[in-house]
This record gives C-alpha cells, sequence and structure tokens, in this order.
C-alpha cells in the first residue's frame, strides 16, 4: 500500500494554479473591455468630427478649415485624427484612439457627414 504522505501539497499547487488561471481570465477580460471602450471612443471621435467638419464646409468654410474644424474636435475628444476628406461637401474622418494593449496598439475609426439633398 503506497504512504499517504506521497501526495501532501498538491493541493497548493492545484490552489496556486487555479488562482493564476483567474488572473489570467481577469486580464484577459479587462484588456478586452479597453479595446471595446477605446473603439467606441473612436467611433464618437470620428462621427463629431465629421459632423463638426461638415457644418463648417456647410457654413462656407474651405475644404481646410472643414479638415481643421474635424481636428479640433477630434482632440477634443482624446482622439487622433489620421484623415480628412472633402468631397461635394462631404467630409470623411478618420481616427485613432491609443489602447494602451501591445497587440492592438490603436483602435481605429472612420466617419462621413455631409448635407442630404432635398428632393
Amino acid at each position: 500500500m503506497g504512504d499517504r504522505h506521497d501526495d501532501e501539497g498538491t493541493i497548493t499547487v492545484v490552489g496556486v494554479a487555479l488562482v493564476a488561471a483567474v488572473g489570467l481570465l481577469l486580464t484577459v477580460l479587462a484588456a478586452g473591455a479597453d479595446i471595446l471602450l477605446c473603439q467606441h471612443r473612436a467611433r464618437t471621435a470620428a462621427d463629431l468630427a465629421a459632423i463638426a467638419g461638415a457644418t463648417a464646409v456647410l457654413g462656407g468654410a474651405s475644404s481646410s478649415a472643414g479638415c481643421l474644424a474635424a481636428q479640433r474636435t477630434t482632440q477634443a475628444n482624446g482622439a487622433e485624427q489620421t484623415e480628412c476628406v472633402v468631397e461635394d461637401g462631404d467630409v470623411q474622418v478618420g481616427v485613432q484612439v491609443a489602447t494602451g494593449i501591445p497587440l492592438l496598439a490603436n483602435a481605429n475609426a472612420m466617419s462621413r457627414a455631409g448635407p442630404v439633398p432635398c428632393q
């Protein structure tokens, strides 16, 4: 018959492994939540920037002034403007928000706004 003391400490090892697994799971969940939050911030910043740029262009501002208005709005929302194109009164803006996650450094979003022609 085997000695009952052969499995001493097994529960300790299992407990440590379980705590490590829970810690890893919580870290992954927190990183996922951060990525979702940054994607939402990027979409919101892009939408607001495109609207600001289109409003400026619709009010008679030049294309560069429209993009400047979009950039100010992007920065006010904690994002960085990566692209701004004005075409036929529509303003298309690309933005990015830093995530702080090594594998996914930035959350990117694009938005377009402009006047809708009346029929």
